[in-house]
Parts: C-alpha cells; structure tokens; sequence
C-alpha cells in the first residue's frame, strides 16, 4: 500500500470483531438503562395498577361456589369454648357450608351433652365417639 503498510488479514478480522464487540456493548448498555427506567417508574408511581383485573366479590352465584364441610374436634374440652368456636362458625359469610362436631370419647357426659343439643338446635351435625378403638389403643 502507497503510504502505510498493509495489515495482515487477522488484524483486520481483529479490528472488525473489536468494532462488533463495542457495538454489542453499546446495545446491552441502552437495554440496560430501559430496564433501569421502567423499574424507576414502577417504584416511583403513585398508585400501582394491576395488569390483570379480579373478579369482583360476589359475581359469582352460590350454587357454582363448592361445598366445605368445617370439621370441629374436641376431647374433654370446656363447654363455652366449643360453643363460642361454633357461633363464630356461624357467622361465616359463605353459603355452602356445614359444621360437624366430632368429640373424641369424652369422659364426662356434662362436657359432650350442651354441644349435641346446641348443634341440635342450629342445624349442625353432632357426633360423639364413645369407646372409638383407635383411641383407645393410642392411649
């Protein structure tokens, strides 16, 4: 070449993979900063705004809601505690529901006997297991 000295054909792939490089760096800087402002902009918002919108309460019928079954165990337990649990129960906003009480083989029929005539009075189902083998072997 007039005036300088030719490069070998590896520095000129050198000098070209450099430029590619620099490039690159340039691309992933930019994506970077974008990155960087939308993550800004989430924080900074005043309100964040959900992409996905819920359904709203109460849109969906009863019958379509499924059927829960709240199971309530107890053993020797006070009276008056079983029975605020079972008004709470009872306040539940959901249509589809039933309350079983399962007492497991309470000795004194004083304990067992106010729950089985309360949930006789409130439709819920009462069950005492007297002499339940499996408790009787556990002990």
């Amino acid at each position: 070449m007039a005036g300088g000295t030719a490069l070998h054909p590896r520095d000129r792939r050198h000098r070209r993979a450099g430029r590619d490089r620099r490039g690159l760096a340039l691309f992933a800087a930019l994506l970077a900063c974008a990155y960087l402002w939308d993550i800004c902009d989430a924080l900074g918002s005043e309100r964040w705004r959900r992409r996905l919108s819920r359904p709203e309460p109460g849109r969906v019928p009863d019958s379509d809601l499924p059927f829960i079954s709240l199971h309530v165990p107890a053993h020797n337990e006070p009276p008056d505690m079983v029975l605020d649990t079972l008004r709470s129960l009872l306040r539940l906003d959901y249509p589809r529901f039933e309350v079983i009480v399962i007492d497991d083989n309470t000795d004194e029929e004083a304990l067992w006997r106010p729950l089985e005539a309360w949930c006789a009075r409130h439709g819920a189902k009462f069950r005492h297991l007297e002499d339940w083998p499996a408790t009787s072997q556990a002990r």
